[in-house]
């Protein structure tokens, strides 16, 4: 994402009203779409990012960890530096942790034809560019959630039952000792 459309090639506005929302929840106009080739920064090496999101009241240029880890490659954080791996484990990218954001502070990527693909804007993609788990993970995740409860649900009944079988037998004893033994 950037705040400025001037570097997006085949910059397009965005039609519908489209937002991304801050960690605390204040809503960002997004206003165009398009591509980064970055071919002036020593960092980025002929690498087209599709579909980078321009709005307008961002601050400063923000990369996606699930735009990477689409491109195949792992990011790695540590309490005071981040690194990326490409799918051999070797480093392709440093950073810092500088006042709780971390900052890229080196990245080599190849080109790769399907780097250049471009696809349309949906919740799902607005998602992952937040870093956010796709609506099928959540589900996933929900419904192993809803299983991991009702088998809880299903042990605390057993043990209820349970319980007041003990507390029938215990009864009983008690019952069985006043009558007989006192």
């Amino acid at each position: 994402m950037t705040f400025d459309h001037s570097v997006l090639t085949n910059c397009s506005p965005v039609s519908d009203s489209t937002y991304i929302y801050t960690a605390n929840g204040s809503p960002l106009v997004v206003t165009h779409s398009g591509n980064i080739t970055p071919t002036y920064s020593p960092l980025l090496d002929k690498l087209t990012l599709p579909s980078v999101f321009c709005i307008p009241k961002l601050t400063m240029k923000l990369l996606s960890v699930g735009k990477l880890t689409d491109y195949d490659s792992n990011v790695l954080f540590t309490l005071t530096s981040s690194i990326v791996q490409d799918h051999t484990g070797r480093t392709i990218g440093t950073g810092r942790k500088v006042n709780g954001l971390y900052q890229l502070e080196s990245l080599h990527l190849s080109s790769s034809p399907h780097l250049a693909a471009s696809f349309s804007v949906t919740f799902d993609i607005w998602h992952r560019q937040l870093g956010h788990l796709s609506t099928s993970r959540l589900k996933t995740l929900s419904d192993s959630c809803w299983k991991n409860f009702s088998l809880l649900a299903q042990i605390i009944v057993k043990v209820v039952v349970l319980q007041n079988k003990l507390m029938y037998l215990l009864v009983l004893a008690i019952t069985w000792l006043q009558k007989y033994l006192i």
